[in-house]
């Protein structure tokens, strides 16, 4: 509802009610900005910069011009995520596959042989899915927080031999 300053009644749009205003209400979200602010510092002292990302927009939201948030956004800015995850590809042979990476049942990245790439997964429990050619095998990696550094490491040998050795 919106009240008009200068009126001693307002009216409910939709059902007409008559609501008297005796005195001014105000409404302060000082509490909520703190715990909001409260919990970004926390995800940012535990590395996970997505969620202290989030908390300090949800911060901005409310008020737009909070010097907290806006330091806040800017450290985070200049503090990139932790890539927790290595994954490598070792080829002993002239191999003219790429490495194909499936992670959590989405199509990810492609890996030239003996090349790598790093990324950065949340805490939990991911399925990764490592094929070159018509060789498949399935790896399950946990990452228990963010700080967790663990290198997948897919070794071609062989024509026939091919394995994933996890490291944590």
């Amino acid at each position: 509802m919106e009240f008009e300053d200068n009126r001693e009644f307002a009216f409910c749009s939709f059902c007409g009610t008559k609501i008297m205003l005796n005195e001014k209400v105000t409404i302060s979200r000082k509490d909520e900005i703190q715990n909001l602010l409260n919990r970004a510092y926390e995800y940012e002292e535990k590395h996970d910069y997505l969620k202290a990302k989030d908390y300090c927009n949800r911060v901005l939201d409310i008020d737009s011009t909070n010097e907290y948030a806006r330091a806040l956004e800017e450290r985070l800015q200049n503090s990139g995520p932790i890539k927790n995850i290595h994954i490598q590809y070792k080829s002993a042979l002239d191999e003219k596959f790429k490495l194909r990476i499936t992670l959590d049942g989405f199509n990810w990245i492609e890996i030239q042989p003996n090349g790598e790439y790093q990324m950065q997964l949340p805490p939990g429990r991911h399925n990764i899915l490592l094929a070159a050619g018509k060789k498949q095998i399935k790896q399950r990696v946990e990452v228990s927080n963010s700080r967790d550094i663990i290198t997948v490491t897919y070794n071609s040998l062989s024509r026939f031999k091919h394995f994933v050795t996890v490291n944590y």
